[in-house]
């Protein structure tokens, strides 16, 4: 794939991103809707190294400014349905647990979570594919009877002390909202 010189340079500036650099993407973001669109598409790209990146700068740009991702949240989920790349998967995650997820995409969303769950070496996709399942159960209340069947499962089979609190926190608030 031949990229232009400004996707290039774009690339590169993602490549190369600190977290000192957050304010400025946050600014030309703000400005540069083109950008913004820019950093969705790249979550689905090939590079595994710039889909991260991507993600990375798009999760931090969204926890200030969530209203950005507004009828465009379909750009995530695609690509969370279909990478192996344990690092975009983490930031995919934890973007879309702080969102309501369109209800077309909740039963592909609940299956791709369950074998995140279970097949997932990093606890921080564990973690945020569980919170992701509890905050569609709250879209969806039938569905908390099957979440509560999948942490007692979990339960026993054990796991990181990270996963295991939040199957604790999660199955508490399942109770109290029962």
């Amino acid at each position: 794939m031949d990229l232009s010189l400004e996707d290039n340079i774009f690339s590169k500036s993602i490549y190369f991103f600190r977290i000192g650099d957050f304010r400025i993407w946050e600014a030309a973001a703000s400005i540069d809707d083109q950008l913004f669109q820019k950093l969705l598409d790249l979550t689905a790209s090939t590079e595994a190294l710039l889909a991260w990146r991507s993600a990375w700068i798009l999760d931090l740009l969204l926890e200030r400014n969530p209203e950005w991702i507004k009828n465009r949240l379909h750009l995530l989920v695609i690509p969370l349905l279909t990478t192996e790349n344990s690092s975009l998967q983490r930031h995919l995650t934890r973007i879309l647990t702080r969102h309501e997820v369109p209800e077309v995409f909740l039963a592909k969303l609940i299956d791709r979570c369950l074998v995140l769950i279970e097949t997932s070496k990093a606890v921080a996709v564990r973690v945020n594919s569980l919170q992701l399942l509890y905050n569609i159960s709250l879209q969806v209340p039938d569905f908390k009877s099957e979440l509560t069947l999948v942490i007692e499962s979990y339960r026993l089979k054990g796991g990181s002390a990270g996963f295991i609190n939040r199957l604790e926190n999660i199955s508490r608030k399942l109770t109290i909202d029962s």
